[in-house]
């Protein structure tokens, strides 16, 4: 009876508004503890459906269809997103292709994308230049990958076919490897494949959070530096990317630092539209234009940019 699902939903809305409202938001697991209550409830719910209870012709006919088509809609889901079960949402949450909008890190993205990323850059380098735009005969994949995977090991690597770099990366836990250090001076129209837990910038540690005036104003005083590194000749620009200057020993970090303010604005530009593909559902993939490069890395600032500090200024008028 509902006398006796009481206690179960007091626990539910309780502890619901608690971890809601709590500090610590690394995950969806620590909203777990509401799922036994929540499963009782449905049971309870169950009840009115059942086909075998006693009543009328239509309240047997009723229940028994809707057993099989909420039964129905389950397998459905599920044999959809085979097999990425990890990033798995339901169609009320808009299914796996609008996960990242709701959550990232453990409870969707644990690096796993990169089988699924090598075999999405091979289908479209077999379509050959034609489908490049502008992008030439040996389009650019540009990665900014979260986990603890190598995705040498998976050969996603410079190849005849395609060229493989890295914008900021983030591989906590492990040394991180120099093909995800080096810093990419000059970007150009390719393939931007970022993680999920990088589009929605919870591991950018130079520029986390939403895109705002502050960072707005930060970068364009780095891309101005970035137009007149780029004048120099390659074997002095060499020779400053990799810190061998005495008098500039720590350009690496300096560009590093860039190179998250940099991806922060490319990602707030991407989280305003739709991906081009969604390999794993672990990596957004965004197909990038000359023009549009262009207006993302010089143009006018993205949306959010003023959206944030509007809701910025109305908190702190409180």
């Amino acid at each position: 009876t509902m006398f006796r699902m009481w206690p179960l939903i007091v626990l539910f809305v309780l502890y619901w508004i608690t971890a809601i409202n709590q500090n610590l938001n690394i995950g969806h697991r620590h909203m777990l503890p509401v799922y036994p209550g929540m499963y009782v409830f449905c049971g309870m719910v169950g009840r009115f459906f059942d086909f075998r209870r006693s009543g009328g012709s239509l309240t047997k006919l009723v229940g028994t269809v809707m057993s099989i088509l909420g039964t129905g809609l389950v397998v459905w889901e599920v044999a959809g997103v085979f097999p990425y079960f990890l990033p798995f949402f339901n169609s009320l949450a808009g299914g796996p292709r609008n996960g990242y909008r709701h959550l990232v890190d453990s409870s969707l993205d644990w690096g796993q994308g990169l089988p699924a990323l090598k075999s999405f850059m091979d289908t479209e380098a077999a379509k050959g230049p034609a489908a490049f735009q502008d992008m030439g005969s040996r389009p650019i994949l540009y990665m900014s990958y979260f986990g603890m995977g190598n995705p040498p090991h998976h050969n996603l690597t410079s190849n005849d076919k395609y060229e493989v770099l890295h914008l900021h990366s983030s591989t906590s836990g492990a040394a991180k490897p120099r093909h995800i250090t080096e810093v990419v001076v000059s970007l150009h129209p390719g393939f931007y494949a970022i993680g999920a837990s990088l589009l929605q910038p919870v591991y950018n540690s130079h520029a986390p959070g939403n895109w705002n005036v502050h960072y707005e104003t930060q970068y364009r005083q780095m891309a101005r530096f970035l137009n007149r590194l780029t004048t120099v000749p390659e074997p002095l620009l060499q020779a400053l990317v990799q810190g061998q200057v005495p008098e500039l020993h720590d350009m690496q970090r300096m560009l590093k630092w860039i190179d998250g303010f940099r991806l922060g604005r490319l990602c707030a530009f991407f989280r305003e539209g739709e991906p081009y593909a969604q390999p794993s559902y672990a990596f957004n993939v965004y197909k990038i234009d000359g023009g549009t490069l262009k207006r993302y890395l010089h143009g006018p600032a993205p949306v959010e940019t003023y959206k944030n500090d509007i809701v910025f200024l109305r908190v702190s008028l409180r």
